[in-house]
């Protein structure tokens, strides 16, 4: 929760969530809500708002909807969190292809990818697979660096700087 004080708009409350994915896309091949009725969206927590996040217990919170839905539109605006409706394309009645963009400031590390297959509102078949996420090119590397070598890396940016603005300096000064 951010106020304004002295003129400076500072992070003043926070509240923990600890089962809240940190990536989330949900794609189908019409409208979620064409495929499932409330009731099962609810049950099976599908949906931005049907999932079951909780806040870090011994937290006492004051409007825990307005905290939720503030959760909810961070997530949507960084794209963290999506819906993706008629996504999925279907190839006959057992092959489907569905393609995933995952934005820059994703995390790396291990995601779950849950395909659940539904007809008339029942849960026909599930599989659980997982994928790797990770960083290649240069972006690896200097990530790498900052990570393992916090120190260098820091003196290298400082140092950076300094360039940047000695040349532009030279660059734009007056003769």
């Amino acid at each position: 929760k951010k106020e304004k004080i002295l003129g400076v708009w500072v992070n003043t409350r926070k509240v923990n969530y600890i089962n809240a994915p940190k990536y989330l896309s949900i794609s189908s091949n019409r409208k979620i809500e064409d495929i499932l009725n409330q009731k099962t969206q609810k049950i099976s927590e599908i949906g931005l708002n049907n999932f079951n996040i909780r806040i870090q217990p011994g937290i006492k919170v004051e409007n825990e909807k307005k905290w939720r839905q503030a959760l909810t539109r961070n997530m949507l605006k960084s794209n963290l969190w999506s819906i993706n409706e008629n996504s999925v394309t279907l190839n006959k009645d057992s092959l489907f292809r569905s393609y995933l963009k995952l934005p820059s400031n994703v995390i790396t590390g291990q995601f779950e990818v849950k395909i659940l297959h539904y007809r008339n509102s029942k849960l026909v078949s599930q599989q659980i697979n997982s994928i790797n996420v990770s960083k290649s090119g240069i972006s690896a590397e200097i990530y790498n660096i900052a990570q393992n070598y916090s120190t260098l890396y820091g003196i290298f940016a400082v140092f950076l700087a300094v360039l940047v603005g000695w040349g532009s300096n030279l660059i734009f000064r007056k003769v």
